[in-house]
């Protein structure tokens, strides 16, 4: 809805009412870490539930490659590599998300930033 820093986001919420409908007001930032860690640990199972759901034997699923650039050092998948942002000598990361037909996504995944888009 509002995509940011950890601490960004539950400041955010304490501006809507998004709040008060999740029953989430004490949530801080450790809070959204706990919950990315705990879709991370379901992600493959949460993905072939989609994937069952969503797709049919031999129908079109759509793929989309992309990258961003960092400006630090600390991220272990961040490599020199081919920058779609046009950003020479920045490292990156890849990411690579599958959708249906409708463009609902079914499944993401995180490649080094030196990953070829024919390899991922």
């Amino acid at each position: 809805m509002a995509p940011d820093t950890k601490l960004a986001t539950t400041r955010w919420w304490h501006t809507r009412t998004l709040v008060e409908d999740l029953d989430i007001g004490t949530a801080d930032e450790d809070d959204l870490y706990a919950a990315m860690v705990w879709l991370l640990e379901r992600q493959a199972a949460i993905e072939r539930k989609l994937a069952a759901r969503h797709l049919q034997p031999s129908g079109l699923v759509l793929y989309d490659l992309s990258s961003s650039y960092f400006e630090g050092k600390c991220c272990l998948l961040a490599a020199l590599g081919h920058n779609r942002d046009g950003k020479k000598g920045k490292l990156q990361v890849n990411y690579g998300l599958l959708t249906d037909r409708r463009g609902c996504p079914m499944a993401i995944s995180v490649f080094s930033g030196d990953t070829g888009d024919t390899t991922t």
